[in-house]
């Protein structure tokens, strides 16, 4: 035991309705509002101190579970029962975070057997871990902020006494956390701007339609406005034609937008949510757009979850595509098994996201790391204090490309007054990357 290790006294749960000011499409889902859920933990520690740590997540139902029988708010209102009974059963844990919950996995696992039972329908894993998520960075945040320290420079020995070989096996013998994460936040990282299925890439095409609300809405405005030049595309997934022309459209119109010093760093990602019907359609993709324009070809940093997050019934050998453009597991990624299992079917890694639990990220973080595999980090239309986690994980690995961010795109209000004065340039983007220099030395760096 160590004088560091935390007793959690108390877990509280609330929630709030958040309406977003243009739809976002991804896949076959549109999306027009998500309550955000937010999680408070006291917690003390060995020398008697006493903080709150905090944390947050949209309740995502249409990103993590969009499948029917069910409807939308009978699906919120489970995944968000899940949220305030996990948060309830941590308290009187005690020890470090990261044994403290990896532990609680079972009851996550358990809640969700319950909850199907109750529901008829079974609830998907994904949705049980976005709803634990903000329980787990609560938790963390708290350990940081109780022991003084930022809670990443708590995953070395001198805070845990044993290593990753507990969850990773014997391979990582001697090796902690602390092995794999940078030793400070980077000071800046470059934002991941999002182009969605039905956002509009020149101001020639805003109508009355579109928000009137002094914000940029297509896409030549937000370059103008934010100076991004790292993109991330939505597809069709089913549309080769209208694919291959949306990536040559987005990196056209980037390269005349952006000042001239910025274009040599124009970077897309590309995502289809799972729609293409098989590997073959990424790859002919793909091909066409290095025919049509090798720098746009040259832009595409990763595709990512090209075919179905349920790699059991769908197997899709993806090697073929990986041999032109690293492949990304997202919405297939719920587990250390589920990664393994992609790498066997030729996946090329991770894309980590917060909202799947700081957990379950940082211990996927290492396996990459160890083995050398490509991986990004991701959000989930992060508003609040989930976007400045976020980005202080990100700013924390090496990972591809940089850190997304579409909430401000996307939510109406997406950030508290307090929020945006204390981390201005992670709310509001200049030069195309959030600097990360507001991000505190306490917890997980929200400083609020």
């Amino acid at each position: 035991m160590f004088t560091t290790d935390i007793t959690i006294k108390e877990m509280e749960t609330s929630f709030e309705p958040m309406p977003f000011r243009t739809p976002l499409k991804f896949g076959s889902v549109v999306i027009g509002s998500w309550d955000f859920c937010r999680v408070r933990c006291l917690a003390t520690n060995g020398r008697g101190r006493t903080a709150e740590g905090w944390g947050g997540i949209f309740m995502a139902d249409g990103w993590a579970w969009p499948k029917p029988p069910l409807d939308s708010p009978t699906k919120v209102s489970l995944m968000s029962e899940i949220a305030v009974q996990f948060g309830k059963s941590l308290v009187g844990s005690k020890g470090h975070p990261l044994s403290i919950m990896s532990s609680a996995r079972p009851c996550l696992e358990s809640l969700r057997s319950e909850k199907s039972q109750d529901a008829g329908a079974e609830i998907p894993l994904l949705a049980v871990l976005v709803a634990g998520s903000a329980a787990d960075a609560a938790v963390h945040d708290a350990f940081g902020v109780v022991n003084g320290i930022p809670s990443y420079d708590g995953y070395g020995p001198d805070f845990i006494d044993h290593d990753l070989s507990s969850y990773l096996g014997p391979r990582f013998k001697g090796r902690y956390l602390a092995n794999f994460l940078r030793g400070a936040y980077k000071p800046a990282i470059p934002l991941v701007h999002l182009v969605g299925g039905l956002d509009k890439l020149r101001e020639s095409e805003i109508d009355d339609s579109d928000p009137q609300d002094s914000l940029p809405v297509s896409l030549d405005q937000w370059i103008r406005r934010d100076g991004v030049f790292c993109l991330k595309v939505k597809l069709r997934g089913n549309d080769l034609q209208w694919d291959v022309q949306r990536l040559l459209e987005v990196h056209h119109l980037a390269g005349e937008t952006l000042l001239p010093e910025y274009r040599e760093f124009i970077a897309m990602t590309a995502d289809a949510n799972e729609i293409c019907p098989n590997a073959e359609y990424a790859v002919e993709m793909l091909t066409k757009v290095r025919e049509a324009s090798p720098e746009a070809f040259d832009a595409i940093k990763y595709v990512e979850q090209l075919t179905s997050r349920d790699m059991e019934t769908n197997p899709y050998d993806v090697s073929e595509v990986a041999k032109l453009k690293p492949v990304l597991l997202d919405e297939g990624l719920t587990s250390l098994e589920s990664l393994d299992r992609a790498l066997r079917l030729g996946w090329s890694g991770p894309a980590l996201k917060t909202c799947k639990g700081h957990t379950e990220a940082l211990l996927t973080l290492a396996k990459a790391e160890m083995e050398g595999l490509p991986y990004s980090v991701q959000d989930l239309t992060n508003p609040s204090i989930a976007l400045l986690h976020s980005v202080g994980f990100a700013a924390r690995t090496n990972c591809l490309v940089g850190v997304e961010s579409n909430a401000r795109q996307f939510v109406r209000d997406y950030a508290s007054e307090k929020e945006l004065r204390t981390h201005p340039d992670i709310f509001t983007i200049r030069n195309g990357v959030a600097d990360t220099t507001t991000l505190t030395n306490l917890g997980l760096g929200y400083g609020l």
